[in-house]
Order: C-alpha cells, then sequence, then structure tokens
C-alpha cells in the first residue's frame, strides 16, 4: 500500500452516522450541490457581505479544482440516507 493509499485508509469509513470517502469525480455535481443549498446560505462572509454576480460560481469552481488537486479530499455522507453532509480537502 503506498502512503497516498495509507493516508485514505485512516480516514475513510464509517464514524457515527456518517461514512467518509476519496472525492471522486463523479461526487463533484453533489458537493456544487451541497454549496449552492447548504454553505452559501449559512455561510457569515456570506451573510455580511452578500452575494455578488458569479459569486457562486467563482467559489464553487475554486473548490472544484481544490478538491480535485489535493491529495487529501473527502465526502461526508449520511449514512442511512446518503445524503451530502459536508466535504474536507487536506492539502498535504
Amino acid at each position: 500500500m503506498s502512503p497516498k493509499e495509507e493516508n485514505y485508509a485512516l480516514v475513510e469509513g464509517e464514524w457515527n452516522d456518517f461514512v467518509f470517502h476519496q472525492v471522486q469525480l463523479k461526487d463533484i455535481e453533489e458537493i456544487e450541490h451541497n454549496i449552492r443549498t447548504e454553505f452559501l446560505v449559512d455561510e457569515p462572509t456570506c451573510k455580511l457581505l452578500g452575494p455578488y454576480e458569479g459569486f457562486c460560481e467563482e467559489f464553487i469552481a475554486i473548490v472544484k479544482k481544490m478538491m480535485l488537486d489535493h491529495q487529501m479530499s473527502f465526502i461526508v455522507r449520511h449514512k442511512s440516507s446518503g445524503e451530502v453532509k459536508d466535504f474536507i480537502s487536506i492539502k498535504l
């Protein structure tokens, strides 16, 4: 097992009501939906400044690039519903 695979193995799996797994290209659409409907709606800076035209698309483009470029990006799903609850990206 490579060091990268060992790192993923440390994080992937179940914890309480959640399942963590490596972000794959097929997950990006769900992550984008989560950003639009959950994150940007409640994010304090967005609430203070107010989103400007194109902000959502710019933010999503940055997150997608970051998640696909970084070595440690994970998606967190609710175990029973499969709903995306969060995403994590760690740059090594």
